[in-house]
């Protein structure tokens, strides 16, 4: 279950303000997930892109269905008197940055998943800390609400795995350029050391030191069957080291989210966490670095920390 990045920092008095915050929640999550469907459309990604174009229209009947509910029960929501910033809720990890290509139906449903989590924690805590009856009586029943749709989505996430897993299907090396994530390591290796003879004395060091950090994971990655196949297919390799730097973060990302073993799921936190801080730490030092971003840092980092997630598909 994913966790809130902190504490919220007040309490809800009333059912006006309760229903007012979880609308503009609901208003910012269709906003965001509506942009990250406009920039796949750009990029001529039209399936991916209604993908989030659905949980955009998903959101916005969730926030009618709210107004509609405050309404009959007498409530006038007024988003003048939420009287803080929103929470850090939404978090479209890096969707607004990453590479389209990257942007599979498994990882969208996956980080929505996250999100519905994060809400569920969010309105179990003003539940929790309601000093009125009838505001933790209906924060109660919004948490409630999340967690059904993080459900559903769980179930969306999953299919969209098979059906990457059948499109794709991995079978050594007759799916090149599909390649193991042991491959990856030592391919991000070498561009890495490509990289470093151009690099300036400190540059070279720190980047010859990642590449043999790489080699470290492949040899790791080798000896674990568990990683004998990336949790979801490849379509390219990337040629520039932060394309596949965040590539590497994200296969690791999905190992976690998937296995159910875990020792194995443990090894790809760990994995995860340390590619996550080597994107931040190649972009900064390979030549003509691209801007693609993985925006999870924080609230994944934290993921990586609390252990392991009772909910495995």
């Amino acid at each position: 279950m994913s966790r809130l990045k902190a504490d919220p920092d007040a309490i809800v008095g009333s059912l006006a303000e309760l229903f007012a915050l979880a609308s503009a929640l609901a208003t910012m999550a269709a906003s965001r997930y509506a942009a990250v469907a406009a920039r796949l459309g750009e990029a001529e990604r039209a399936s991916d892109a209604d993908v989030f174009e659905s949980l955009s229209a998903g959101q916005t009947s969730y926030r009618d269905a709210l107004l509609q509910r405050a309404h009959r029960i007498g409530c006038r929501p007024d988003q003048t008197i939420i009287l803080r910033p929103l929470p850090d809720i939404f978090d479209d990890e890096g969707a607004m940055t990453s590479a389209p290509a990257l942007l599979t139906p498994y990882r969208t449903f996956a980080m929505a998943v996250r999100n519905d989590e994060r809400a569920f924690a969010f309105w179990s805590y003003i539940a929790a800390h309601a000093n009125a009856s009838d505001v933790q009586k209906e924060a109660e029943a919004l948490a409630h609400e999340v967690l059904l749709q993080a459900a559903i989505l769980r179930g969306q996430r999953r299919n969209a795995f098979h059906e990457q897993r059948i499109a794709h299907p991995f079978s050594g090396a007759e799916s090149q350029p599909v390649a193991e994530l042991a491959a990856l390591e030592l391919r991000l290796a070498e561009l890495l050391e490509r990289h470093a003879s151009h690099a300036d004395v400190d540059g070279r060091i720190q980047l010859l030191e990642e590449a043999v950090q790489g080699r470290r994971h492949a040899r790791l990655l080798d000896s674990l069957p568990a990683f004998s196949s990336p949790p979801s297919p490849v379509v390219r390799v990337p040629d520039e080291p932060v394309a596949l730097a965040e590539l590497l973060a994200e296969r690791y990302l999905e190992a976690a989210d998937m296995l159910l073993d875990e020792q194995a799921m443990a090894t790809a936190q760990t994995l995860a966490g340390a590619a996550i801080l080597r994107l931040a730490r190649v972009k900064l030092l390979a030549p003509n670095a691209s801007e693609s971003r993985l925006g999870r840092h924080r609230s994944s980092v934290e993921t990586f920390q609390r252990g392991p997630v009772a909910d495995r598909d």
